[in-house]
């Protein structure tokens, strides 16, 4: 069973994803986060972090970055469900999911923070990463 994630938890991995995978300066007021690109308050609306971990539109742009960073990107539908894939260019496959169709988006969002050294794969110990 897939954990449940809190409004609260899913903002707060839609603004790491924002800072760390599409490299905007964040900014948080009224407990949301906002791209720090316009400071004007009337505006701020329009620069409110996008729902990349529950929009699947939103995480498609997340894949897009990825492959601007040189990754691949590689989502298979079949009867088995959903696989998502994130490889590095050598070929290196950097985080898996499968049967992922109802959280799609979250499992993006994960997928790219492992991509881009932010988030553990599952299983690595970072004490033997480090020596």
């Amino acid at each position: 069973m897939d954990p449940i994630i809190t409004h609260k938890q899913e903002r707060e991995l839609d603004a790491r994803i924002a800072e760390k995978v599409m490299q905007e300066k964040i900014i948080w007021a009224d407990n949301k986060p906002y791209t720090a690109s316009n400071h004007d308050a009337a505006a701020r609306s329009e620069n409110l972090v996008p729902n990349y971990c529950t929009s699947v539109g939103a995480a498609m742009t997340v894949a897009m970055q990825l492959r601007r960073l040189g990754f691949t990107i590689e989502i298979v539908m079949d009867e088995r469900g959903t696989t998502l894939a994130v490889m590095q260019a050598s070929g290196e496959e950097v985080a898996r999911f499968e049967n992922i169709i109802t959280h799609f988006a979250q499992q993006m969002c994960h997928a790219a923070l492992i991509a881009v050294g932010e988030e553990r794969r599952k299983g690595e110990d970072r004490r033997k990463a480090r020596h």
